[in-house]
């Protein structure tokens, strides 16, 4: 089914109905895709061509979400990563880069030929912790997008809590100051595709047990294509 109006012009119909009629975005966000033909928001997102992956992945989000982008190694994840995280500078959002993974110039190497690179802060130091970020949103006292590279080096350093509580303090922060959090995560080794076409929640690769209810949607990627999951409603 072809839409009339933009997802954007959608999204702020939307959040007008979430406000004015006092129920939760997800539900108004449905209610604009019934209206428009299609049983759930996830579904009028995935099924628009006008949008290309990260843009889909990006309007399924809300503030106050925890998210993933997980996929195995070489899988093209942080290169969609980064891409959400222009679109979110691009959207007015404060957007900052927690990386265990790369060096800041490494980073800005991979960002230099955007527009949005000024906007996006980096952070690549081995001492950041959930509170780390959870402080750097308090901070910034506007809505947030935070991308994290990756989940579980959150606890690699013995000093840090485990990794289900610094996800606890994460989901709070997003909460409590409006903002989108989304974490890369590695896929376990074990996980088959023969089996399946993409991993989903139940692959990921842990090294302590964590609460998967914290998370709201997932992007799957494998094999040059992405599925978006919805982990909690």
């Amino acid at each position: 089914m072809k839409l009339t109006q933009s997802v954007s012009r959608l999204r702020r119909q939307a959040k007008a109905m979430s406000r004015d009629n006092a129920v939760p975005l997800h539900v108004a966000l449905d209610t604009i895709a019934q209206q428009n033909g299609f049983a759930r928001w996830s579904l009028l997102i995935a099924q628009n061509p006008q949008l290309t992956p990260p843009e889909q992945f990006f309007a399924l989000m809300s503030p106050g979400d925890l998210t993933l982008i997980a996929a195995r190694r070489n899988q093209g994840k942080t290169r969609f990563a980064l891409d959400l995280s222009r679109l979110a500078a691009r959207a007015g959002l404060w957007t900052k880069i927690y990386s265990f993974e790369f060096t800041e110039a490494e980073l800005r190497n991979h960002l230099t030929t955007e527009d949005a690179d000024d906007a996006i802060a980096l952070n690549c130091s081995d001492e950041v912790s959930a509170q780390t970020i959870a402080d750097d949103l308090a901070q910034a006292g506007r809505p947030s997008f935070i991308l994290i590279d990756y989940m579980q080096a959150l606890d690699h350093q013995r000093s840090k809590p485990d990794l289900g509580t610094q996800l606890e303090i994460l989901k709070t922060a997003a909460q409590d100051h409006s903002a989108i959090i989304c974490l890369i995560s590695q896929i376990d080794r074990a996980f088959d595709d023969s089996d399946k076409r993409f991993p989903d929640i139940d692959d990921l690769r842990l090294p302590n047990p964590i609460a998967p209810h914290l998370f709201s949607v997932g992007a799957f990627l494998n094999k040059g294509s992405v599925t978006f999951q919805t982990v909690q409603p």
